[in-house]
């Protein structure tokens, strides 16, 4: 332990530790003195680092890269023009071409192949051939068709048409043997129409088919009527069956049910009624009552309700999103029933509706609704129940319009027109005759207060359109009021 190597003093030792605290890669060494090797010094301190590569030089292809990607994109630019050239310049191109409405024509009555080789015809037709029992319709005549026109549709449109193959052809099966429920069902599965003759035979047994007629083997058209005979009995003796309900029933169906039941269809009665066309209403023998085989039953049907045509005013607006030429169009019952296209408003539009019981008129401008009216065909009753014209330029900019007004008007004379005045309120008045119509006296004067003051309005030269339309809806609210109080004598 050579005093000479070691620290002379703390301070020297605590410096070392302090560079060793801020860099712990740090060497000591000392000077000795080494007597088995030359004599040599060794620096006290060495810092040492990590050995890092030179960076390789890099390639010089950074010319050729630029160069490349340059040409690719002028490609593409190019590319695109010629491209978007074709879209917008190619008259059949389908993305961007423009379709034609046109009126759809009533195909109904016309040969197929007529309407194939009509150049005029680019709808895309979709052609159903089916049987068809009506001798009225020739084989390849279109008897029906989807959608229905009057319609303005696209010109390349999808239209169904269902065209007859004439009639079908049926073979009549043998039915000697079978019970009279089999031998129904396997006529009407070949589809014909059958009618029971009860006719004792001793050659099957009781409630058993021994023939038809025409006869079994023979060839008919589907839909026709062939007699079946049924023995109903042994000893041929009368029976009784019970009468099915037939209510609801269509007559055709009606035919079937009581066919199979022994019984026959009696005389038959048409009422008005809002069952469909055709369907039994009412029958004279009650379901369940007993009665002979063969018995006729008489029925009545439904011949639907009688149509009324109304007439519908209403104006249309001057313009529609600032357009002056705008489409119109109407529906019944959602049932789109005209279409137009309107220069120029405003115009007074007028449409002819026909139907029974109730129906919702609605007319739209360019798809938005503008009114909408119910519609009471069997009372000839038409009712506004919304009026959106508030949301449309009606008129021509400086223009006052007063036709709801002289509208309103002539409604408000028509509803009090015959109508009696009753100051007792009551009708009591001996000059109220029965049968006559009367109001309350407040009811009249309420309704000539409001109809006076629009006269008013509208005979002032110088009215506001405010001033029009607001007597417009005093006048209308009096109305709705006052039609109501009408009631009559007894």
């Amino acid at each position: 332990k050579d005093p000479a190597r070691r620290y002379q003093s703390a301070s020297q030792m605590l410096r070392d530790i302090e560079e060793f605290k801020k860099n712990p890669s740090i060497k000591f060494e000392y000077k000795y003195f080494s007597d088995d090797a030359p004599t040599r010094y060794v620096e006290t301190t060495k810092q040492v680092r990590m050995a890092s590569k030179a960076p390789a030089p890099k390639k010089k292809f950074a010319t050729r890269v630029t160069l490349t990607m340059l040409g690719i994109t002028l490609a593409a630019l190019i590319g695109s023009a010629i491209l978007v050239y074709l879209i917008f310049n190619t008259g059949d191109n389908a993305l961007f071409k423009t379709v034609e409405d046109v009126e759809l024509p009533n195909f109904v009555g016309m040969n197929i192949e007529i309407i194939k080789q009509n150049p005029d015809y680019k709808f895309n037709f979709e052609v159903v051939e089916e049987f068809n029992s009506d001798d009225k319709i020739g084989v390849g005549v279109v008897y029906d068709q989807t959608p229905v026109p009057p319609l303005m549709i696209k010109k390349t449109s999808n239209v169904t048409l269902k065209v007859s193959k004439g009639p079908e052809i049926r073979t009549i099966p043998p039915v000697r043997g079978l019970k009279t429920g089999e031998a129904i069902k396997l006529l009407q599965g070949e589809g014909f129409a059958v009618r029971v003759d009860l006719k004792p035979n001793e050659g099957v047994g009781p409630n058993e088919a021994y023939m038809t007629s025409p006869a079994s083997g023979e060839k008919r058209r589907a839909g026709e009527v062939v007699t079946l005979y049924i023995n109903p009995s042994l000893g041929g003796g009368v029976t009784t069956v019970y009468v099915p309900k037939l209510v609801g029933m269509s007559q055709a169906e009606a035919r079937v049910v009581l066919t199979q039941n022994f019984l026959s269809m009696g005389e038959i009665t048409e009422e008005e009624n809002d069952a469909p066309i055709g369907t039994i209403i009412a029958q004279e023998l009650v379901p369940r009552m007993q009665v002979e085989v063969g018995t006729k039953v008489n029925v009545t049907v439904s011949k639907g309700k009688t149509e009324h045509e109304l007439g519908v005013n209403y104006k249309l607006p001057y313009s529609v999103g600032g357009k002056t030429t705008y489409t119109h169009h109407g529906t019944l019952n959602d049932n789109e029933i005209y279409r137009e296209q309107i220069t120029a408003g405003p115009t007074t539009a007028s449409v002819v509706v026909k139907s029974s019981g109730g129906g919702v008129l609605k007319v739209f401008v360019e798809g938005q609704l503008l009114y909408e009216y119910h519609i009471n065909f069997d009372e000839g009753k038409i009712t506004l129940v919304q009026d959106h014209s508030s949301s449309f330029v009606m008129n021509p900019p400086g223009t006052v319009d007063k036709t709801n007004l002289i509208a309103a008007i002539a409604d408000a004379e028509n509803a009090k027109a015959g109508v009696k005045v009753s100051p007792a309120g009551d009708g009591s008045e001996p000059e109220i005759l029965s049968g006559e119509r009367w109001v309350p006296q407040v009811a009249m004067v309420a309704l000539e207060n409001a109809l006076n003051a629009a006269k008013n309005i509208a005979a002032k030269p110088n009215a506001t359109q405010v001033e029009v339309d607001s007597a417009t809806s005093v006048l209308n609210a009096a109305i709705g009021v006052f039609v109501p109080q009408i009631q009559t004598k007894p």
